[in-house]
């Protein structure tokens, strides 16, 4: 399976020429623009179809040589198998911001895996339904699959220079990448542990005891009265404005696909 995120080069020509023979094996999902790493590849997990799924760049810096290891690693029992890459064939900004980015996931989840960055990784299918179940746009694939693991394991792959084509990856993706990431981690508490209404509810009881307690036994000032019921509709207001912010990014989709070629029978436009 094969996505194009919005190329704009010949790949879309190229891929559904290959994907269109009648003995291709080739599935060929074809998004209506660029959604980003991590969209493209949760529209390919939600139309995989095998026990054990692995993921793949398609600058092969990566090499495909590699994906025995993985699939051996998931013969033993692992749920997802990461991989960090020796040797890393990349530039000095792309190396400290990987390895930045590695340390804060490192230090918020405890898990002990040092490259979060590499894509070419192995899940099981158990696990890649509930990443598609999740169903959320601020994403970050290895983290939300590592929650759901029970067994995780990391292992050394091989990791070569770019040959075609060059890296998209600036000072501004990597601003985009840390706020998603930090917004998953968040967006993950509040939907596992509900912990936002808690914190809600329990704050509206403080308040209205704080403010009994101020009314009876310390005779507030009209002053201390105007600064507690102003602290408390900036706190509703900041709560509403959160929540409607939620509901409006779960509303968009994560991707449109404009069509699937699987054997020279393209599919609707979908969105997801």
């Amino acid at each position: 399976m094969i996505i194009d995120d919005g190329s704009y080069d010949r790949s879309p020509n190229i891929l559904e020429f290959e994907a269109s023979k009648p003995d291709s094996s080739i599935i060929a999902i074809f998004l209506n623009k660029n959604y980003g790493q991590h969209a493209a590849i949760m529209a390919g997990f939600a139309h995989s179809k095998g026990d054990l799924i692995i993921t793949l760049d398609a600058d092969l810096q990566n090499p495909p040589e590699e994906i025995p290891k993985l699939i051996y690693a998931a013969q033993k029992g692992y749920d997802v198998i990461g991989t960090f890459r020796i040797n890393r064939q990349d530039n000095l900004f792309r190396k400290i911001s990987s390895k930045i980015v590695n340390i804060v996931i490192q230090k918020i989840l405890g898990k002990n895996m040092t490259d979060y960055g590499c894509m070419l990784r192995a899940y099981q299918k158990h696990i890649i339904n509930d990443i598609v179940k999740y169903n959320s746009h601020n994403i970050f694939i290895p983290i939300i699959a590592n929650m759901f693991a029970n067994n995780v394991i990391e292992i050394p792959v091989l990791h070569f220079k770019r040959k075609f084509g060059h890296s998209k990856y600036n000072y501004i993706k990597l601003i985009k990448l840390i706020y998603n990431l930090f917004l998953c981690l968040f967006m993950n508490i509040i939907k596992k542990t509900k912990i936002f209404k808690q914190i809600s509810l329990k704050m509206i009881y403080y308040i209205l005891y704080i403010f009994i307690f101020m009314y009876f036994f310390l005779a507030p000032t009209r002053i201390y009265i105007n600064i507690f019921f102003t602290t408390c509709l900036l706190l509703i207001s900041i709560k509403k404005i959160f929540i409607k912010f939620c509901n409006k990014v779960y509303l968009r989709p994560i991707y449109i696909i404009n069509r699937i070629i699987k054997n020279d029978i393209p599919e609707k436009r979908e969105k997801k």
